[in-house]
């Protein structure tokens, strides 16, 4: 089962993956699966902007922009209500915000509430987990 993880970009630097909740799709027999996917990929990633406002220091807002990026980890997981026991190895893509939209997301920590609407629009960026290494090194992490 597909299943995503909200991260910071400072969290894909890491050896071992945070352990908290996986945000799940909700399947509704009545709802395209795909449909519910992406659902529960754009709440992680809105999970990953709340993360973003916890992570700053003092509530500083004026941050390099590789911090100012949304991130989600895409898991095959087995059982994915349990926040434990997933790795690296089950992660099969990455998804970071395009730097381009660094500043609309650092609105969104500012707290205004159209850069948060227009984040809804905005897709992250997909990786292979083979390209996290040049994926860091382009954001400086």
């Amino acid at each position: 089962m597909r299943a995503y993880l909200p991260v910071t970009p400072a969290e894909l630097a890491v050896d071992e993956l945070p352990q908290r909740e996986l945000t799940v799709p909700e399947y509704r027999p009545d709802a395209d699966p795909e449909t519910s996917e992406y659902e529960a990929f754009m709440q992680a990633a809105n999970q990953s902007l709340r993360l973003l406002g916890d992570a700053l220091p003092g509530g500083d807002r004026e941050v390099p922009f590789t911090y100012c990026l949304r991130s989600v980890i895409s898991l095959e997981v087995s059982e994915p209500l349990v926040d434990t026991g997933y790795s690296w190895a089950d992660v099969v893509a990455i998804h970071v915000d395009d730097p381009e939209v660094a500043e609309l997301v650092a609105s969104a920590l500012a707290g205004d509430a159209d850069s948060v609407a227009e984040l809804e629009d905005e897709a992250l960026m997909w990786f292979d987990p083979v390209e996290r290494t040049g994926l860091l090194a382009t954001l400086e992490l």
